[in-house]
């Protein structure tokens, strides 16, 4: 008896183990699916921000996306911009062909952008290097987008939003339209503007006619002597010409564009190892994108390697206007600038190279009179020893020679027929003191300003006496200016053109 009811307990405790057992697998599977669970919601919560991310992205392009087509077609079709978008081929596109300066006879008396100084060149006189160059590192697409670059917009959209500021999205078409206006205000008004104008251009221009005016008017460094165009570019770092240039060399004016004066290899300290740098980058791509094959790229790092050959060049302007002309032409071209919405320097090489007849009221032999006295005159070139101060606070002595300027106005129509604001030997564009000069015109009034109405109102005669002699008006005391010459004020200029 005792032997089975020992045997009915154990029976009795494997069940009850076998229910607790069963039980605890149970609990410890709930345990597990709540872990899992758990693992999960850490891993969505890993992934969310990420996800995050691209959706604000996503959603950011989109509104942009959105705004920049409400604006263009707003703009155009509903005026919200007016005139501002509205751009026209014939003021961006550079030609070649020399303009000329007619005087009032009718004289042809100067061709402007003359062959001996001609910064304007056609795309064939860059040589093989440059645009390739200058499309491999700033617009790869060149040839296939209509002015906007798409995919290369929204990687500049995306590098912004994730912080990095060094990504460039316009093309070639849009930076050629903003170097050209300086419309450089920062909102998504400008964008707007700059991607309409864009599609205007592609329209009315061909690829190579941009290309050609990029290259021709893209400020390139040079510090004071703003060098703008290739042309220029080539001769300031180089002193060659474009077709002249190496590989390497075209790279490393190419590679600049962004910001020139940082790479400019003339300061007191140039940062080789920062020129290389960039000047690579330009080979790398252009290798890349099969602009050139290996063989070039190979010789061309061994140049940079080696050191690029700089040297400074001479960019004078040389021209053989007179004051009078240049005058004449200065006025022209901030005209066309105002009138169509360009950038002066860009203003001024379209007057010079689009084959313009240009008439100016110059008596050309009134102003060689003027030109052959300035210039040649011992009774004018005089000099004199003035006082100036040093950077310590001292004084020294230093003899300069005293300067005019002068201005021959025909007083039956009020054109400037000569004119002169230099003594001795002028400088193409150098300071004309005849209508920059802001003294006051001195004595020079006075026969226009006292003399002739007082003489036509019956006041003096030619018999009449002046004594000059101190006077005091209350305590206002008159006197003379003490100064060696009198020059004529800018506001007594106005050149007319016929």
């Amino acid at each position: 008896m005792g032997n089975k009811k020992e045997t009915k307990k154990s029976s009795d405790n494997e069940k009850t183990k076998k229910v607790k057992t069963v039980k605890q697998t149970e609990k410890e599977k709930v345990k597990e699916k709540g872990k899992e669970k758990e693992n999960k919601k850490v891993k969505k919560k890993g992934k969310h921000p990420k996800l995050m991310l691209t959706l604000k992205i996503l959603l950011i392009l989109i509104i942009l996306g959105v705004i920049a087509a409400a604006g263009v077609i707003g703009g155009i079709f509903f005026g919200v911009f007016g005139d501002e978008i509205k751009i026209t081929a014939d003021a961006l596109n550079i030609k070649t062909e020399n303009s000329v300066l007619i005087d009032i006879n009718g004289v042809e008396v100067a061709t402007l952008n003359g062959d001996e100084n001609r910064e304007v060149i056609l795309l064939s006189e860059m040589g093989e290097y440059l645009p390739n160059a200058f499309i491999a590192i700033e617009d790869k697409r060149f040839y296939e987008h209509s002015g906007v670059d798409i995919q290369r917009t929204l990687g500049a959209v995306m590098k912004f939003i994730t912080g990095d500021a060094s990504y460039g999205g316009s093309t070639i078409t849009q930076q050629l339209i903003k170097n050209a206006t300086q419309d450089n205000e920062k909102d998504w008004k400008r964008k707007v503007r700059e991607i309409a104008k864009a599609f205007q251009i592609e329209r009315e221009m061909s690829k190579q006619q941009i290309l050609e005016s990029y290259l021709n008017t893209i400020p390139l460094g040079g510090g004071a002597k703003n060098v703008y165009g290739v042309k220029i570019a080539a001769n300031y770092y180089f002193d060659k010409q474009p077709t002249e240039l190496t590989l390497a060399q075209a790279a490393y004016i190419a590679g600049i564009n962004h910001s020139p004066n940082l790479y400019n290899p003339f300061k007191e300290k140039p940062n080789t190892e920062r020129i290389n740098k960039r000047t690579k980058v330009v080979l790398d791509q252009m290798k890349e994108q099969g602009k050139i094959n290996q063989e070039q790229y190979d010789a061309a790092i061994q140049e940079v390697d080696g050191g690029l050959a700089f040297k400074e060049g001479n960019i004078t302007s040389y021209n053989s206007l007179t004051q009078n002309e240049e005058a004449a032409l200065k006025q022209v071209a901030t005209d066309y600038a105002k009138e169509n919405g360009l950038d002066y320097k860009v203003a001024l090489q379209k007057i010079q190279s689009s084959g313009y007849k240009i008439y100016i009221t110059e008596n050309r032999n009134l102003q060689n009179i003027l030109d052959e006295t300035y210039t040649n005159s011992n009774d004018w070139i005089k000099t004199k020893t003035v006082n100036r101060k040093d950077e310590n606070g001292g004084t020294y002595k230093e003899t300069v020679q005293i300067q005019s300027g002068m201005a021959v106005i025909d007083h039956k129509t009020g054109y400037v027929v000569a004119l002169r604001g230099v003594l001795g030997e002028k400088t193409p564009w150098g300071n004309n003191r005849a209508t920059g000069a802001t003294h006051q015109p001195g004595s020079s009034i006075k026969p226009i300003a006292i003399i002739a109405p007082s003489i036509q109102e019956g006041l003096i005669t030619a018999g009449t006496v002046v004594d000059d002699t101190p006077v005091k008006y209350g305590s206002y005391v008159p006197r003379n200016s003490g100064r060696w010459l009198y020059r004529i004020n800018e506001h007594t200029l106005n050149i007319k053109s016929i």
